[in-house]
């Protein structure tokens, strides 16, 4: 799909891309300037008569509605005897409404405005990232308390230094995927969005970053033709990789260690390669505990889930914590009940394998908007992307590119 885009719409769908990197916590509720320029495009996509949703994505969403609702109000109260505010639950449903239309939003852009929505979120973060680690490096006091959390791990312009690792990765899908850029330019703005994510100390951003690699490691070798020369090849390099690996494996862990002297992030990461099981369960983590709540709560009401506006309290009831689950998988089985969850666990992964094993059929930005959204599921992981925009978007972006929606 094809349509020119005009100068004023250009300008809306720029701002939007850009303040996707930008995120905050006002009065409790999560909010970006991109919610503005979101609003915009959603405007002119009805005034132009461009905004249809797609039935089975109507029909899913409603059917979610009525058992987010039965489950929140009737059957928690019910079998937990935990009653939640009204508020709280009509709070939620609204967040996952406004992702829903973010969603919807994504199934109606243009071809050209899915290019220009995903270059310019990128280039946004690259600008952000390089800024930000000579900001992490300097140490300029003025703008710490700006892009630094807690003055140390730098989070850019969102509230989480988890979620900017994130956006860094997706932002390299990008710049490693481009190729109208010289490659020189290309790898050295890849060199400092890494660098960015080491800076943040995230080891989630890390992880995502060492899967991603690893993916495209494998999106190599399967392009390349067997034949006795390459496999030849591909045993010597194996060969030679166990040779330096031990070597290498000390220079590394020696280059961590200055690092984490020098900048306290690379603490947090150098821990993933040290103690793993401290990385992921200590006191600033607290992953396996948030994840044994999330599964202790499915186990409970594995059907029906709990609902929305439901979790914290009804965690601090049942297991004396109010924390989410950290985890995209687990918060949606656990909110939404398996049935539901796995439904649109299914279709996501369906659309993203479908770019994966047809790769030669598409091009450009739908490779990319997959790859964005594969780090994206990489990611959650660690992370709830449930309320993130982006995401949604992407999501509405892709499913558009690999197939009639209408």
């Amino acid at each position: 799909m094809n349509m020119p885009v005009n100068r004023a719409n250009k300008s809306i769908l720029v701002l939007m891309a850009v303040f996707l990197n930008q995120s905050s916590v006002i009065l409790g509720v999560n909010l970006s300037a991109a919610d503005l320029f979101f609003a915009l495009t959603l405007f002119l996509l009805l005034i132009n008569d461009r905004f249809k949703i797609p039935r089975y994505a109507v029909l899913f969403f409603l059917t979610l509605t009525i058992f987010l609702f039965y489950t929140s109000l009737n059957h928690v109260p019910r079998q937990f005897l935990y009653y939640p505010s009204p508020g709280s639950v009509i709070s939620n449903y609204i967040k996952l409404l406004v992702v829903f239309l973010y969603f919807a939003v994504g199934c109606n852009l243009s071809d050209e405005e899915n290019k220009i929505i995903v270059k310019w979120y990128s280039r946004a973060a690259a600008v952000i990232g390089v800024f930000g680690s000579l900001l992490a490096v300097t140490r300029i006091n003025v703008l710490s308390s700006a892009l630094l959390y807690g003055g140390l791990r730098l989070r850019g312009f969102m509230n989480d230094p988890n979620y900017f690792s994130i956006i860094q990765n997706s932002a390299i899908a990008y710049y490693s995927r481009l190729k109208n850029m010289k490659q020189a330019v290309s790898a050295s703005i890849v060199a400092a969005l890494a660098f960015s994510i080491l800076a943040s100390g995230s080891k989630t951003g890390i992880i995502t970053l060492l899967g991603y690699i690893i993916y495209r490691v494998v999106e190599a070798h399967f392009k390349i033709r067997f034949t006795l020369k390459a496999l030849i090849a591909y045993i010597l390099l194996l060969i030679y990789a166990f040779v330096i690996i031990l070597p290498l494996a000390d220079i590394f862990s020696f280059m961590l260690g200055s690092l984490s002297d020098r900048l306290l992030p690379f603490s947090r990461i150098k821990l993933l390669f040290t103690d793993f099981e401290s990385a992921v369960s200590g006191v600033e983590s607290n992953r396996e505990l948030t994840w044994e709540v999330a599964l202790g709560l499915i186990e409970q009401s594995p059907v029906l889930g709990i609902g929305v506006g439901t979790y914290s309290g009804l965690a601090k009831k049942l297991y004396n914590t109010p924390l989410i689950a950290h985890n995209t998988y687990l918060q949606l089985l656990s909110e939404w009940g398996i049935i539901l969850a796995v439904t649109l666990f299914i279709y996501l992964f369906f659309i993203i394998g479908r770019v994966i094993f047809n790769n030669s059929k598409y091009r450009g930005t739908t490779i990319i908007l997959k790859d964005m959204l594969l780090i994206f599921m990489i990611g959650s992981m660690a992370i709830s992307f449930n309320n993130a925009r982006m995401f949604w978007l992407f999501f509405g972006m892709l499913a558009n590119c690999t197939h009639s929606l209408y």
